[in-house]
């Protein structure tokens, strides 16, 4: 499976890699054209079964329009705009 990134190919090996070398506890992911939803589910279905506790964050106009299905494919948390990001990132970083 492939997904787009920075407008280029990935294979979703790729995301698992740098997973497995950075411990990623979450991945974020941006869908602006929401013909890419379709390989929402499948692409967080496999890394979910690869890295069970790896938490998705999602934006992007796509997910944001279509939040029942961006919740339904298993993304962990849906920010409008990058500015509920950062202040989910701080409050977060803060709780620790």
């Amino acid at each position: 499976m492939k997904t787009v990134f920075a407008g280029k190919e990935v294979p979703l090996e790729t995301f698992k890699e740098a997973i497995k070398a950075e411990k990623f506890d979450m991945l974020s992911i941006s869908i602006t054209n929401h013909y890419n939803l379709v390989y929402l589910c499948k692409f967080i279905d496999e890394l979910k079964r690869y890295s069970p506790k790896t938490k998705v964050i999602a934006s992007g106009r796509a997910c944001v329009k279509n939040p029942e299905y961006t919740k339904k494919c298993g993304v962990d948390f849906l920010f409008a705009d990058f500015d509920e990001l950062v202040k989910f990132l701080k409050d977060l970083r803060g709780s620790k």
